[in-house]
Order: C-alpha cells, then sequence, then structure tokens
C-alpha cells in the first residue's frame, strides 16, 4: 500500500503516521502506536523525584508542598505556552508568508529567523519522520535540501525557546544520562543533540541520504532578535546503542523482564538490558507474543525538548 507524498515535500516524507494533536501521541494508519522521539529519549534519564523534591523545596522556603506544585504547574504551562506561541509564527510564516495580528511583535523575530534559511534550495516545516522497525515518531521544526541535487546534504534545525534556563551545558549536579548515554551528562544540550540525532539517523535511515548540520535555533525569551543557531554533533553511534537498547527491552518475546524495566541507576540499567538478554536467548524457540509495556516514570513533549 502506497501513501501520499504531499507536492512540494523532501522524499521520505508521507502521510502514513501522523499525530494525534489533542494525546501528543503518534499512529500509523495501521492504527499502531509509535513512541514519540522525547518519550524515547527520557528512556535514558533518571526521572525528576516530585515526591522528594517538592517538600525539600517548601521547607527551604518555609511554604506548602502545594505552593510548590501549583508553582511549578505554572511555570511549565507558561513554557509551554510561550514556546508554542513563537513556533506556531514560525511555521505559519515559513508556510503562508502571513502574520497575525496578535504576533505583530514577533514580525522582526520571524523575518530575521526566516531569513536564515533563505539559501536553502528546499525546506519543510514541521516535518514528522517516524520508522517502521522501532515505531519511533517525532517532528522536527525544520528540515532543509541544501542544494537541487538528487543527492544533497540535508540539514536539521529545531527551535528551543526556554524561558528560565536557557541551554545548559552541562548538568549542575553532576548527572550522567543512563545505559548507552553514561559517558553524556543530563543537560538540555545533550538531550537536544540526542533529539536532532535521532530525527537525522532516521530520515538518513529511510532515504540514504547524507547529514549535514544540525542545530539548536534558540531564541531568548528576554530579547528574540538576539536568536543564535547552536551547533550540535551528529551522535549517530549514541543513537544506533539506544536503539538496539530498545529493541532488546521491547522484544516480544521477552514477556517477563526478571529486574523490570524501569531503571533509574546505571546499576539497574545495566542489569535490566543484561537479564532481558539473557532472558531472550533463552525464548529464542519461543511462540509466545506479549509485547513489554516501556514506559517510564517520566513523560514529557517534543516541546520539553
Amino acid at each position: 500500500m502506497s501513501y501520499e507524498i504531499t507536492k512540494g515535500l523532501l522524499p521520505g516524507l508521507d502521510n502514513y503516521v501522523y499525530m494525534d494533536v489533542e494525546q501528543h501521541r503518534y499512529f500509523d494508519r495501521d492504527q499502531r502506536e509509535y513512541e514519540s522521539v522525547s518519550k524515547f529519549i527520557s528512556r535514558f534519564v533518571k526521572p525528576f523525584d516530585v515526591e522528594k523534591m517538592a517538600p525539600l523545596s517548601a521547607k527551604k522556603r518555609g511554604v506548602s508542598v502545594q505552593t510548590i506544585l501549583k508553582e511549578w504547574d505554572l511555570k511549565k504551562n507558561n513554557a509551554i505556552d510561550h514556546g508554542n506561541r513563537i513556533h506556531d509564527a514560525l511555521e505559519r510564516f515559513d508556510k503562508t508568508t502571513t502574520i497575525t495580528p496578535e504576533n505583530d511583535d514577533l514580525r522582526p523575530t520571524i523575518l530575521a529567523v526566516a531569513g536564515v534559511y533563505k539559501s536553502y534550495y528546499r525546506r519543510v516545516s514541521e516535518a514528522l519522520i517516524y520508522d517502521t522497525e522501532h515505531f519511533i515518531a517525532g517532528t522536527t521544526d525544520k528540515i532543509m535540501q541544501c542544494t537541487s541535487h538528487p543527492n544533497s546534504v540535508i540539514d536539521l534545525d529545531d527551535y528551543k525557546t526556554n524561558l528560565s534556563k536557557g541551554i545548559e551545558y552541562k548538568s549542575k549536579y553532576n548527572e550522567y544520562m543512563l545505559g548507552p548515554l553514561s559517558h553524556l551528562q543530563n543537560c538540555s544540550y545533550n538531550k537536544y543533540a540526542l533529539q536532532l540525532s535521532i530525527y537525522a539517523y532516521l530520515y538518513q535511515k529511510k532515504t540514504g541520504c547524507k547529514i549535514g548540520m544540525l542545530n539548536i535555533m534558540f531564541i531568548p525569551p528576554e530579547d528574540h532578535l538576539s536568536f543564535r543557531r547552536i551547533p550540535v554533533p551528529y551522535m549517530k553511534h549514541e543513537v544506533e546503542a539506544m536503539l538496539e537498547y530498545k529493541m532488546v527491552v521491547d522484544a516480544p518475546k521477552a514477556v517477563a523482564i526478571p529486574s523490570g524495566f524501569g531503571a533509574t541507576t546505571q546499576d539497574d540499567f545495566d542489569e535490566d538490558f543484561i537479564n532481558v538478554k539473557k532472558h531472550n536467548k533463552k525464548l529464542d524457540n519461543s511462540v509466545l507474543h506479549f509485547p513489554v509495556n516501556s514506559n517510564t516514570s517520566s513523560m514529557v513533549d517534543d516541546d520539553d525538548f
């Protein structure tokens, strides 16, 4: 069965997988669900312990835990609203060259950011990229074809509008990511680099293209016009290691994981991986096909990254 490739889009982009906007969940036309890129990355990050940290923060400030939780929710919602407004305004202009009256204050920023991409032969905003082998999908803000050549290099950018901390290049608490990413500090720069690298890897796998630059387009909240394009490395080997882990843990024949999935420390993570591989080996000839629920307690949306 073939699926429409929308006119003007790059090769490898079609409508076989779509996003349920209200639920922010991805499905294909056969109603199989795909794990979002951001949720996939969250598997390799120690979940934030709300129950532990909220009382500590409340005690330090002399307020109730409920006050802290309300403040955190408000902060999160404000960040989402701020990011969505800028994302939507940039996407609308890229697709229609229009700026709505309510976004007129963003006009200088919209025009300036759009100017950065004028030299590209072709560009697509909000490109949905997916992989039917690993059941992963995500939406990158911008994917660009550098030249008119059929084998043109492909660049990818993602907008970031962090309200409070900006782009963090190291972990404030010297924390590291988990599993095959244990050599990377748990900071926003590394997570953004992984996000873009997964998009690039999935697109490269589907089309065979060469990947050029991956960039964070950071738009500071205090001065939108001081935006900057921050290059990140293509972490291809890290992505391959992450996908190998996913294949092992999510394998249908892994009916029971001896230590369970949901590791919060590196030792637990390694133990899960080893135990599942041993378990799967024992079941090589098994006819059991129960899927493993590998949800973690840390769930985030693409725009949170």
